[in-house]
């Protein structure tokens, strides 16, 4: 069987091309073009394209391609059979009359298998209409799913019986798919780096290198034994009546394990809504179910990874293993997240499950990126490579894409001393010719071109941020529709485009007056 995917390309096409064109990852044999080299096929196609002329070939603001990828199950293909297949489908759904190019990629390896999945970059310029292709998700991708799997099952592949019936359009999957969540994140980032680490502190050092914040209170600990923690009232058992003492649920036990706590140990607050008391980590407790029967016993130690310290040991207030993913604003308690046997992520299971696997060494290559003196770029390529590794997808507005500002891309360029020159200018526009000199106007043309060319640093910027997005999103590392593609493009690219247009204009306003000034001193008007 094989899954599909397509959206809409803006940009520059050639740029995507190059991208799943790229030597490393067809290992410079599995790619195909329906027409010219694909080292020149975008720049082709733009020119082949009247409004891409007239806009330019970094439009951003018009459609310049779709991209289509078709993925097959684990070890059910061949890398040629996967080409062929690929190249069937995408001829049919397209009649033949779109130019193309093609590129195979392996994703990763499940169980010794490994997973292809094939990119195509098409032209939307019909080459036998001259036409546009448009694609409407809720008429069209249900056929094209229909057409990948009749090609499949022609090939000998299964097919997913009653899709229709089981699954959604892609249309709905745009609009309602979400990455994986902050936690999920922390959850699967935990799993995947302790397999590789040999001790805690490395766990830690990793992390901190890939852009986590990592908080456990260690290095500040108190001989302190009491610790003081707060829950919800509804964690109380209200049913359960004995005298001077509270039965108190554990929070994140999913076998519902509970506590007795004294009376004369608590605090109500928060209008009897929230409860304080303090446990001694010396001590050993009871564990009851909610009849108030024994079903065990648990350390004090052990329950401290269970409920929020309130203390005064950290000036914060809390305790125990908390981590902040990359472009998040908070921390996740990871006592409070369960891997599939049930156990929680506290700092005491984290270092147990490091001890039991009994690493003597860490990764080499884990090691190297710890001790490296590298900058942002290159970090944010490492986190995307761990991110694929880890199978972890981030939501669009959870990416530091998201939270890019327009108000940082361009408003900090125009300065009240800068402002108050270019309103001079516009007055002197509409009243008097006469009112600056030569050299001032030369020295406010001077400001404007070191204006300018800070306008054009953070296009540039901000171009590579959009070709970033979208690679990451070709490789599923970011869940994005193309309405927020789309309001990328509309909140940070666009406006800087149209500030350096506005600056050119006063740049060419400025030497126009210039010129008729020095004409005017030329022939001996005095100034």
């Amino acid at each position: 069987m094989a899954t599909t995917r397509v959206w809409c390309l803006k940009g520059n096409v050639q740029k995507a091309i190059d991208y799943i064109c790229d030597e490393e990852k067809t290992e410079g044999t599995y790619v195909y073009s329906s027409s010219a080299s694909p080292a020149v096929l975008g720049m082709e196609w733009s020119s082949s394209n009247e409004l891409n002329n007239q806009l330019g070939f970094d439009a951003f603001d018009h459609r310049v391609g779709y991209h289509f990828q078709q993925s097959f199950a684990p070890g059910t293909v061949t890398k040629e059979q996967a080409m062929q297949i690929t190249q069937e489908w995408i001829e049919d759904i397209s009649n033949g009359q779109y130019d193309y190019v093609m590129a195979l990629h392996t994703d990763k390896y499940y169980e010794g298998l490994p997973h292809y999945h094939v990119h195509i970059i098409v032209n939307p310029k019909n080459k036998v209409t001259g036409k546009n292709w448009d694609i409407y998700y809720k008429r069209d991708v249900n056929k094209f799913k229909d057409s990948s799997d009749r090609i499949c099952a022609s090939h000998g592949l299964d097919i997913i019986e009653n899709y229709k019936n089981v699954s959604k359009s892609y249309y709905e999957w745009m609009m309602s798919k979400k990455g994986d969540s902050y936690r999920d994140i922390i959850k699967k980032t935990i799993e995947t780096v302790i397999p590789k680490i040999y001790d805690y502190d490395q766990f830690k050092a990793y992390l901190t290198k890939l852009g986590f914040e990592v908080e456990d209170g260690l290095g500040n600990e108190s001989e302190e034994t009491e610790f003081r923690f707060s829950i919800n009232s509804t964690l109380v058992q209200k049913e359960y009546t004995e005298e001077n003492k509270y039965l108190i649920r554990v929070p994140g036990t999913r076998a519902s394990k509970y506590i007795k706590i004294d009376i004369d140990k608590q605090k109500w607050t928060n209008n009897n809504q929230t409860y304080y008391s303090d446990i001694n980590k010396g001590h050993d407790y009871v564990i009851y179910n909610a009849e108030g029967t024994v079903i065990g016993g648990m350390s004090g130690e052990k329950l401290k990874s269970y409920f929020e310290d309130k203390s005064e040991l950290e000036p914060d207030g809390r305790k125990g293993l908390r981590i902040k993913a990359p472009y998040s604003n908070k921390f996740v308690r990871c006592s409070r997240l369960f891997n599939e046997k049930g156990d929680c992520y506290s700092i005491e299971n984290v270092i147990d499950m490091i001890d039991k696997r009994g690493q003597l060494f860490s990764d080499p290559k884990i090691e190297a990126f710890i001790s490296s003196s590298i900058d942002e770029k290159e970090i944010k390529s490492a986190r995307n490579n761990f991110y694929e590794e880890a199978d972890i997808k981030t939501k669009y507005n959870q990416s530091k894409f998201y939270k890019m500002s327009a108000r940082e891309k361009y408003i900090y360029f125009r300065t009240a001393d800068m402002q108050i020159r270019l309103d001079k200018i516009a007055v002197v526009d509409i009243k008097d010719n006469t009112s600056l000199t030569v050299n001032e106007l030369k020295d406010i043309k001077k400001k404007l071109i070191k204006v300018i060319n800070q306008v054009n640093d953070s296009i540039k910027k901000t171009e590579e941020e959009y070709q970033e997005l979208l690679e990451m999103r070709m490789e599923s590392l970011l869940v994005i529709s193309d309405e927020e593609v789309d309001d990328f493009i509309k909140n940070n690219i666009q406006p800087l485009r149209q500030e350096r247009l506005n600056i050119k204009k006063q740049i060419t306003d400025v030497n126009k007056k210039i010129k008729d000034l020095e004409k005017n001193m030329n022939k001996g008007v005095e100034r």
